[in-house]
């Protein structure tokens, strides 16, 4: 886990700390201050602001959990803001408020990078050959080419604020080399994107697609949800801190899923449950894989050989892991 949370920006500190701690909770117990310092944390990246103070940081060393070490690790200040975390780039204009509507030439773009606050995202599909952006903006925004890169940028005006809502059109047909999705609350709703490899970083929000097609998935929930309805996958990377990761496609690859308080729900379609390999560590959660089934302390190491391409890896601390099979 320590190595995925590099990857994201806005929700490291959400897994680090709903998920990274709680799965050593899960593994040596915690006392009822411990618990309710991981209740006020998730209460606080909700806002879009997080602090942990020196008391918190002795309550969770005093569980063998030392915070610290993994904040120096991913150069993480103990004080964290989700606005003071996105950059927004010198060379190009910063949006204030108001209606924005906004068209780029998508001939060169490759690849697409959101950084979000606070927001609500639409991303349609139209016939047109444009990157095209419809805004309603009470935070701060930014979108801009650079390279061949799509970058949109935005802030909350305040605390618990919406930064707004918009929509970005893409052109249809169109596949991105790379998207990541990093935002810290509102939602992302998809109707169909297709890449090569897709990141997606929640904090508290929601992240919602129709359908999605990529190589590689890294999804990555601490406070919040994300949901892929259908689609084509390759390898598939999954981590839940507190929230709730579903998917239903297909899937041609390996997966790897990591659990700490929350649920990870999957349909696997065209495969059936001994066309995989499964390695499966289960702490004080529970793991269905098929009628396979796996609970409690004593269920650690198991590895069933099925002599499979391909292997499902699975980690659960006090969470939930159902996954059925639909040929």
């Amino acid at each position: 886990m320590k190595k995925f949370v590099k990857y994201t920006a806005i929700t490291a500190l959400v897994l680090v700390v709903l998920g990274v701690v709680l799965l050593s909770i899960g593994a040596i117990g915690g006392s009822v201050q411990g618990i309710k310092v991981m209740d006020e944390v998730a209460k606080k990246v909700k806002a879009g602001e997080f602090s942990i103070d020196a008391e918190d940081i002795e309550v969770l060393g005093d569980m063998g959990v030392e915070i610290e070490e993994w904040l120096d690790e991913l150069g993480i200040e103990p004080t964290f803001s989700v606005n003071a975390d996105i950059k927004f780039n010198d060379n190009f204009p910063v949006y204030s408020g108001g209606t924005i509507d906004l068209d780029f030439d998508a001939a060169e773009v490759k690849k697409l990078v959101f950084s979000l606050a606070t927001c609500d995202v639409q991303v349609k599909s139209h016939e047109g050959s444009t990157l095209s952006i419809d805004a309603d903006f009470a935070g701060k925004m930014q979108a801009f080419v650079d390279g061949d890169t799509f970058y949109v940028l935005a802030t909350n005006s305040g605390v618990n604020v919406s930064a707004g809502d918009f929509e970005l059109q893409v052109p249809e047909g169109m596949t991105f080399e790379e998207v990541k999705f990093d935002f810290g609350a509102g939602s992302i709703d998809i109707d169909e994107l297709q890449g090569g490899e897709v990141m997606v970083s929640v904090g508290a929000g929601d992240f919602n697609a129709k359908k999605l097609v990529a190589d590689s998935v890294i999804l990555a929930v601490g406070a919040g949800d994300a949901t892929i309805r259908d689609g084509v996958l390759g390898d598939v990377r999954a981590e839940v801190g507190a929230g709730n990761i579903d998917i239903t496609a297909q899937i041609t690859r390996e997966v790897k899923g990591d659990v700490a308080l929350g649920n990870l729900t999957m349909v696997v379609k065209g495969s059936g449950k001994g066309d995989h390999n499964y390695q499966v560590d289960c702490a004080m959660g529970e793991v269905n894989v098929g009628d396979y089934s796996w609970a409690g302390l004593a269920t650690s190491d198991i590895f069933i050989n099925n002599n499979a391409e391909t292997t499902y890896e699975f980690n659960c601390a006090m969470g939930n892991i159902d996954v059925r099979f639909v040929e």
